[in-house]
């Protein structure tokens, strides 16, 4: 009996690995391997949501630039013509030209009726070109340094959306190594009772167990496979998520190369008493937008100053009653200007005091904002802390009671084939195996996790460039 078991075993341990290394072949043909680098370098180039970020670093650029402009030379040209059917006319008092003559005339002025004349010719035109130049304004020079700092804004949530697919990305692509260690895990718990549940069903018809023996394999043996079949679709989920992370294709086939042992669990030191919050790309992002905040104030404070600028005109006018003279050069008659402005507010309804103090609440808001992060980032990185030492601990136990579980397995198996075990022993022991298994990798991505939290946490989490 001892011997027909071992060949059985052999048998069945040959055919699992044929079997797994031609499936190994199939899904390997036309699919991309990635390590967890390559994964992240794709989704910081793919990625929707950087891209939409990344197109702020330009436009924000194109902002500073349209500003820059509209303190440059700006030159307009005119060109009009104008038909005029019905001229404007203009009514004078018929009693002042009487009295152009002799002043001292005594007229009744209601006896003289007013004088109806035009001045407007029929067809008018004008073509000329004006100049203008920005002198002084105190809140384009202040617009500018706002502006420069609006770009490095976007060049920070940049930074920030990179950092955030980084961590998700991290963590689907371990979630997926996971899954698929379980998934090798219950394989061969499913390997392994499938030659029980046959090799009992064997000595049940050679009457050496009974039918409840083989009865109890086979309900561990269904329990297994609906569980091995429930990490199999939440692995196909799993690969969709990293692919979708990554910016490619849901269905695109893609073999990850990092193995879960030569993953480092090395954590980060913490002892160090000073953190520096701007480590942080949140902390960091409030320091600009109250850098922002700032520079408004005075932007607004400067319109109480004077605006220059210094223009200048140069253009021709017709006017004629002949359509046909309207192109005579000599009809066209130049004229040119040139003059400094000088804008000085007075009083605008108090509309800029109220601006001021919006901006004054506005920055008052940003430092609530930066004080309450503060004391999130402490926590935050004090609950990371916590959460990875707790890991660490657990991880260990599952370790032991993994190893514990194995050595309980063997022992009840040994016993069973020498006949001095119960069929009900040997199946609590495979799936108490089976059991500490699959927790075991579950504390070992709860570690895992732990860390990329505490490395994100302290602003040290890695990301490409």
């Amino acid at each position: 009996m001892k011997i027909y078991y071992i060949f059985f075993t052999l048998t069945c341990l040959f055919a699992s690995v044929s079997f797994t290394a031609q499936a190994q072949e199939i899904n390997n043909k036309g699919s991309r391997s990635l390590s967890l680098e390559e994964a992240i370098s794709i989704a910081l180039q793919n990625n929707e949501q950087i891209k939409t970020a990344q197109l702020e670093v330009p436009k924000s650029k194109a902002r500073v630039d349209e500003l820059i402009a509209t303190g440059m030379p700006q030159v307009n040209a005119s060109v009009a013509f104008n038909a005029n059917p019905i001229p404007q006319s203009s009514l004078v008092s018929g009693a002042g030209f009487a009295r152009l003559g002799n002043p001292n005339a005594k007229i009744n002025a209601d006896s003289i009726p007013d004088i109806k004349f035009t001045v407007q010719q029929t067809y008018d035109g004008n073509a000329g070109i004006r100049l203008s130049q920005l002198v002084f304004d105190g809140s384009y020079f202040v617009g500018l340094k706002a502006a420069k700092v609006y770009k490095e804004l976007s060049v920070k949530n940049v930074e920030k959306t990179e950092i955030d697919i980084t961590e998700s990305v991290m963590k689907a692509y371990y979630n997926v190594l996971i899954n698929t260690q379980r998934i090798t895990v219950l394989e061969n718990n499913f390997s392994r009772l499938d030659s029980l549940l046959k090799e009992t069903q064997i000595m049940f018809q050679n009457g050496y167990v009974g039918k409840i023996d083989v009865d109890r394999i086979r309900l561990s043996f269904n329990n297994i496979r609906v569980e091995l079949n429930k990490f199999k679709k939440l692995n196909e989920l799993g690969y969709k998520l990293l692919n979708f992370q990554m910016g490619i294709d849901l269905n695109e086939p893609i073999i990850l190369t990092d193995k879960l042992e030569y993953v480092s669990l090395d954590v980060p030191s913490t002892e160090s008493d000073i953190f520096y919050y701007d480590k942080r790309i949140e902390y960091s992002i409030l320091q600009t937008n109250k850098t922002l905040s700032n520079l408004n104030s005075i932007r607004l404070k400067s319109q109480y100053l004077p605006v220059v600028n210094i223009a200048g005109y140069y253009g021709f006018n017709t006017a004629t009653s002949n359509i046909s003279q309207y192109y005579r050069a000599d009809r066209w008659l130049s004229s040119g200007t040139i003059g400094i402005h000088i804008t000085m507010p007075i009083f605008d309804g108090s509309a800029r005091v109220f601006r001021v103090q919006q901006s004054k609440i506005e920055s008052q808001q940003i430092e609530h904002q930066m004080s309450l992060t503060k004391k999130k980032i402490d926590l935050e990185i004090e609950q990371a802390k916590n959460l990875i030492e707790y890991s660490l601990e657990n991880l260990e136990i599952q370790k032991q009671n993994r190893e514990l579980s194995q050595e309980i397995y063997n022992t009840t198996k040994l016993k069973y084939e020498q006949g001095v075990g119960s069929n009900l022993e040997l199946t609590e022991a495979d799936a108490a195996f089976k059991q500490a298994q699959v927790v075991y990798y579950s504390a070992l991505y709860d570690v895992i996790i732990a860390k990329i939290e505490l490395e994100k946490s302290l602003g040290i989490l890695r990301k490409q460039k």
